[in-house]
């Protein structure tokens, strides 16, 4: 995975769906098939470790502008629960 604390330019703003979040995980050039991402498969069943989701995790932050606090990250499991809770968070 690239460096996840330059994303560019990539912003992440309500509505939140989990498409709009597929160009953050393609600036991580982490190689996931996006389409198992779209359809629910977990991160950690697409392959990521912890040092992968934690990475995710600081460009998502950087991207959306907040900061996920640590009791909140074992409901972000995969790619639509990540994009509902910050549907949530931002809106």
């Amino acid at each position: 995975m690239s460096d996840p604390t330059t994303p560019g330019e990539l912003t992440v703003k309500p509505p939140v769906t989990p498409r709009s979040l597929v160009p953050v995980f393609e600036a991580l050039e982490s190689g996931l098939d996006i389409d198992q991402l779209l359809r629910g498969i977990s991160f950690r069943e697409a392959g990521l470790d912890s040092l992968d989701i934690f990475n995710l995790v600081l460009a998502v932050e950087s991207a959306a502008g907040l900061k996920i606090p640590d009791e909140d990250l074992g409901e972000l499991r995969d790619l639509p629960a990540l994009a509902s809770y910050l549907d949530r968070r931002l809106s």
